[in-house]
């Protein structure tokens, strides 16, 4: 997004009732993080 010239803020949205909800919100937080870093 960056390399885009894309400069503003970023935001996540979760819809998986039956995956994400589930999981533990520190571990969903980390993994979040991880794909931000790695993909954007």
């Amino acid at each position: 997004m960056e390399a885009a010239g894309y400069s503003g803020f970023c935001e996540v949205e979760i819809f998986s009732v039956n995956n994400w909800w589930k999981r533990n919100p520190d571990d969903v937080l980390d993994i979040m993080i991880d794909r931000f870093r790695t993909v954007c």
